[in-house]
């Protein structure tokens, strides 16, 4: 007998299939990379604000949009023209801060906590995908960028099967119940294992990339961030009320649904790469 729940199961695997057809020309974009990865960026992460503003509306918090939006347009059109750089990232977040504080001043519908949230929706979501692209102009810098995906990727399918499987204490129930210790030990040496493996192997191909025991250590660093990154945009969706964010990926939600444990997992790519060995 066919099982009443198929009719309902069977779109909602399409839809994750068709999905993931969606996402193919994102991870096309950043092998390529060049200004195919800048577009991608961009419009990954300017969706990626609007979802998180749109959230913590929910809250009852009124971010200034207009001038997250503008700033974010400001510092994209800059590294399009050549000024990746950190410093650019920096000024323009010092830029965004005062003015959202001189907003919220003049302005009677807003209050600080509106020109706060405005400032970390643009930090959470423009200035951490903004820095794959200072990643990608580092020596090596395509092969870093594609590490962030190893780490966060083979982290997750680590940390899903190794709680499936051996899952028994919760981790942080209230914010994810599904996810347990053991799962998250699993993708801290799963996610560390491959981007070791990831990193000889292109070191095999003659890349001037660093050795593969740092990638190693960048693996176990940024898959320990990629979880955290997960639990951040989870906590933030409870706090708000709201079970997804805004939908555009058939079957995987919103950008920040998908990617939540790329934007940490970049950070700490990021932090590695600058700290260990001054890119």
């Amino acid at each position: 007998m066919k099982d009443k729940f198929d009719d309902v199961r069977q779109p909602l695997q399409d839809n994750r299939y068709f999905g993931a057809l969606l996402l193919l020309p994102i991870l096309i974009a950043f092998i390529v990379g060049g200004i195919w990865l800048k577009v991608v960026v961009v419009l990954m992460g300017l969706r990626a604000l609007y979802e998180f503003y749109e959230v913590v509306k929910q809250k009852g918090l009124r971010p200034i949009q207009v001038a997250g939006y503008s700033f974010a347009l400001i510092q994209f059109a800059l590294f399009f023209f050549g000024r990746t750089e950190l410093k650019v990232l920096s000024v323009i977040i010092l830029f965004l801060t005062v003015a959202a504080l001189i907003i919220s001043v003049f302005r009677k519908d807003c209050n600080f906590m509106d020109a706060a949230v405005t400032v970390m929706g643009f930090i959470y979501t423009i200035a951490f995908f903004s820095l794959i692209l200072l990643i990608y102009e580092m020596p090596g810098g395509r092969h870093y960028v594609f590490a962030i995906f190893t780490i966060a990727w083979v982290c997750d399918t680590a940390a899903y099967f190794t709680g499936r499987f051996f899952g028994k204490r919760k981790l942080i129930p209230e914010v994810s119940p599904k996810k347990t210790v053991e799962g998250a030990l699993g993708g801290l040496a799963g996610g560390a294992l491959g981007t070791m493996i990831y990193g000889w192997i292109v070191l095999l191909t003659g890349q001037p990339v660093m050795n593969p025991l740092h990638f190693l250590v960048m693996g176990f660093i940024g898959s320990f961030f990629s979880q955290i990154g997960d639990l951040i945009a989870s906590s933030i969706k409870r706090d708000c009320g709201v079970k997804d964010y805004p939908k555009l990926i058939p079957g995987h939600g919103g950008i920040l649904d998908r990617f939540d444990s790329v934007l940490l997992a970049a950070v700490s790519v990021f932090l590695y790469l600058t700290i260990i060995f001054g890119h």
